[in-house]
């Protein structure tokens, strides 16, 4: 049965879809700027390999407060200020390295060395060899994996 005893809050989490955007997710206040993540709605990593969140369900973020003009400049309402995730504190989400991974190379375009990436080896192991992985279809993913696997196969 799910804990309710709590107040919902929305953050937001950046999403690389060919750009970076700002999702709202439902999260649970823990502390000052500490939130875990409760919900995301638009999550679907079985069958949309265009979206590639930076945080996940489960996870506990730090956010900071910002204002909104600066990541909304072309709407003409200001939302104010606004808590966005921007580090991971700890996870209790499936794969989660392997999705982090998988962040970094789409959001640097794939212009990401292997060596540059030593803490993930097992994972970069993972994305090159297991084609269940359904985000291997993203452009970037795919690229990159023809250019940077057959270095560690």
């Amino acid at each position: 049965m799910q804990d309710i005893s709590f107040k919902k809050e929305i953050i937001y989490i950046k999403m690389l879809e060919g750009i970076e955007v700002l999702i709202p997710v439902e999260a649970k206040l823990i502390s000052k700027n500490l939130f875990e993540i409760i919900e995301n709605r638009d999550i679907d990593l079985e069958s949309d390999a265009t979206s590639i969140y930076e945080f996940f369900p489960g996870d506990i973020v730090s956010c900071i407060e910002t204002n909104s003009k600066e990541y909304f400049k072309d709407q003409k309402k200001d939302l104010n200020f606004f808590f966005l995730a921007n580090k991971l504190i700890s996870s209790n989400f499936p794969n989660r390295k392997l999705y982090e991974l998988i962040f970094i190379i789409v959001k640097r375009q794939g212009e990401v060395r292997i060596e540059e990436l030593e803490e993930y080896k097992e994972n970069i192991h993972k994305l090159c060899t297991d084609k269940s992985i359904f985000q291997r279809n993203h452009p970037v993913i795919k690229a990159w994996i023809e250019e940077n696997c057959h270095k560690i196969l």
